[in-house]
């Protein structure tokens, strides 16, 4: 992906997803000694629920630019075990019916 679009795709996927109210709870920041210095990172993980008017093709992208985070390392934490990144998709369930009553 060129940078120029790699930006611009990290911009649009600011909209294309809402972020769960989860993520204050189950994302964490610590502090760890690297080099000197305490340095901020964070641990735990986020769920993020894509918008139903983001086209398929926004989810690639997410898909790819977390790939790349995950070959590449994330952050300046890596050399101290952290920058970790998974990336699961769960597709929808469109085998469920609404009940009536």
């Amino acid at each position: 992906m060129l940078r120029e679009k790699y930006r611009k795709t990290i911009v649009k996927l600011g909209y294309a997803f809402y972020e769960s109210h989860d993520n204050l709870v189950n994302v964490k920041r610590i502090w760890y000694y690297y080099n000197g210095k305490w340095l901020p990172g964070v641990i735990g993980y986020a769920k993020f629920i894509r918008k139903k008017k983001v086209r398929e093709e926004a989810l690639e992208d997410f898909v790819k630019i977390f790939t790349h985070a995950q070959i590449m390392g994330v952050g300046t934490g890596r050399a101290a075990g952290f920058g970790y990144a998974i990336i699961e998709v769960k597709k929808e369930d469109s085998t469920r019916k609404e009940k009536s009553n």
